[in-house]
């Protein structure tokens, strides 16, 4: 499948909010080595897991830097529509599906209390068996959950994209001729 088509990022506003975090977990991690005598913070801890809390919070704000550099200064496409199909994922967990293998397409809205959560696009698959062949098998695991609660077995998510929804719909409409339903959960 070639991927000349419409390319959909990330909407580039929230990396500096990411980027605010990042900094601000840094800061919180680092602050006990600060300690004029970070040596205790190993020994006065009761739970040696507690010990390592510490460095993880830092690993996290790391992650968190880095993954808005990265899209900041070096966007990708989160996915990619063309005559084709629709691709996504394309670094790390890269994946293709034709239309044909498309039956209907369900953007849905996730609430809790009246209040949006999560967009995503669900994909119901044609033939769900070939598609599975081909998931590698942590996205086969997912998919068996996601199959087990009734959700669409793959979905791409539509927060924080750089389009608005309407205009995503357009798009789609115009490679994807099949039933595209909108729910609300």
């Amino acid at each position: 499948m070639e991927t000349d088509g419409d390319h959909i990022y990330i909407n580039r506003k929230f990396v500096p909010k990411t980027l605010l975090m990042g900094i601000f977990l840094l800061a919180l991690g680092g602050a006990p080595f600060l300690l004029p005598d970070a040596s205790t913070l190993w020994e006065t801890s009761r739970d040696e897991g507690m010990a390592w809390t510490w460095p993880f919070v830092l690993f996290l704000g790391a992650c968190a830097i880095v993954l808005s550099v990265k899209y900041y200064f070096f966007p990708q496409p989160l996915f990619v529509l063309s005559a084709e199909g629709i691709e996504w994922g394309r670094k790390v967990r890269g994946f293709k599906l034709a239309w044909t293998e498309i039956k209907a397409l369900q953007a849905f809205t996730v609430t809790h209390e009246n209040t949006p959560v999560m967009r995503g696009l669900g994909v119901v698959l044609a033939n769900p068996e070939a598609v599975f062949e081909r998931f590698k098998t942590v996205d086969k695991i997912m998919a068996l959950a996601s199959e087990a609660t009734g959700s669409p077995v793959v979905y791409l998510p539509l927060d924080n994209l750089s389009v608005s929804d309407e205009e995503l719909l357009a798009r789609i409409r115009k490679y994807f001729q099949g039933p595209i339903e909108l729910k609300s959960t």
